[in-house]
């Protein structure tokens, strides 16, 4: 047996590779958009340095430069590969969901006008290419069973908006200007609901509020009279005998279901939450040092009075409500992502990291699962309590 030679040039192999798997493993642990500045500041620094001092490099010198460079490549080329199945973004893509991993159906549908959970189903605006978010999605309308299973396409229109009651859909046709119609969740039986532009609509019994750019309107379903509530828009939220809605100018207002008593409640909201008895809601300021925004979570009565704040958060990339929880990405110091989503409780408790994947952005949130886009593009539905995740083709 030979005997293994702990010379100085081996020794120094040995660390070389050794911090090289070092160096690949936080590589590919961190946000690579991240990581890819400081890699190559750091490596031209070392080779601008070698080239001032010397001619000839040291072949041990040169050996830590190549292992360095080739490192990088492969740790490269692993990150562009590994997401396609979720690795190394903090969990596994599955195409088929167990039922567990599924959860239950649905008996009352949720919708935040792109995507819907009812029943048994997913549905979603598929956009034609890669939208970023804050973009009007436009789209097919797309059916899938909880299970990730037997893709559907429901339209062979574009919509814009869409929203699930009582076993019917309701969405607008982007290339019907954007007329408001209605389907079965099998795609049938579409007929014309509302003949203009509805971009927002909520269902209470027979009436239907909905939204244009000339303001918001109340009509019978089935019937073309309609009663004009306000002309500022926003997307309407039904609580007791008053709509809620925001306007263009970030305020938060409620009318009347008659049109009477429009009054703005709120000033300079990002967000909100309408309770029960309570309105929740999120202001952001961008912080003049560091990174992000910092956040104020703020409550008040339904009248807009008794305001009060809860909590507030730093390093904040983005924060959105979804069923009682406020849900927030947040930033390192140095303005590197932080994994996971974390979720805030509306009584001020310190975030809950839910999981560990790393997002571009976090776009919506409802029920058990969170809608995100990668930095490539891809758009994924990822479970909040667990490391399990689908993707969207």
């Amino acid at each position: 047996m030979g005997k293994f030679d702990l010379s100085k040039k081996n020794i120094l192999k040995l660390t070389v590779i050794t911090l090289t798997l070092i160096f690949m493993i936080i590589f590919l642990e961190e946000v690579i958009i991240n990581w890819i500045p400081y890699t190559m500041v750091v490596v031209s620094a070392i080779g601008i340095i070698i080239l001032l001092k010397k001619k000839d490099a040291p072949k041990p010198i040169g050996f830590l430069l190549a292992t360095i460079a080739g490192s990088f490549i492969v740790a490269l080329g692993l990150a562009m590969f590994l997401p396609q199945f979720g690795l190394g973004m903090g969990f596994t893509v599955k195409d088929k969901l167990t039922a567990e991993q599924a959860g239950p159906p649905l008996e009352i549908p949720i919708n935040n006008g792109r995507i819907s959970e009812a029943g048994d189903y997913i549905f979603y605006i598929e956009p034609e290419s890669e939208t970023m978010p804050g973009d009007h999605l436009i789209g097919k309308l797309i059916r899938r069973n909880r299970d990730w299973t037997n893709r559907t396409e429901l339209t062979t229109t574009m919509v814009s908006y869409f929203m699930i009651h009582n076993d019917l859909i309701y969405y607008s046709d982007a290339l019907q200007k954007d007329y408001l119609y209605s389907m079965k969740l099998d795609g049938s039986d579409i007929a014309p609901v509302i003949e203009k532009s509805v971009y927002a609509c909520a269902i209470e019994g027979d009436d239907i509020y909905y939204s244009t750019i000339d303001g918001m309107f109340k009509s019978k379903l089935g019937d073309k009279e309609s009663t004009k509530l306000q002309s500022k828009g926003g997307y309407p939220d039904i609580k007791g005998d008053f709509i809620y809605y925001i306007d263009s100018q970030n305020s938060l207002y409620r009318v009347n279901k008659d049109g009477t008593n429009d009054e703005k409640l709120v000033d300079g909201i990002n967000s909100c939450y309408i309770g029960d008895d309570t309105i929740y809601f999120t202001q952001l300021t961008q912080k003049t040092e560091g990174f992000g925004y910092e956040l104020k979570l703020v409550s008040c009565n339904l009248d807009g009075s008794n305001e009060k704040e809860i909590k507030t958060l730093d390093n904040v990339a983005q924060a959105l409500f979804s069923e009682g929880s406020l849900y927030c990405q947040l930033l390192k110091d140095d303005g590197r992502v932080e994994k996971g989503i974390y979720r805030v409780g509306l009584d001020g408790s310190d975030p809950e990291r839910m999981n560990k994947a790393i997002m571009w952005s976090w776009d919506y949130i409802l029920g058990d699962w969170a809608y995100a886009l990668q930095y490539s593009g891809d758009r994924y539905r990822i479970k909040l309590d667990d490391d399990i995740a689908v993707r969207f083709e």
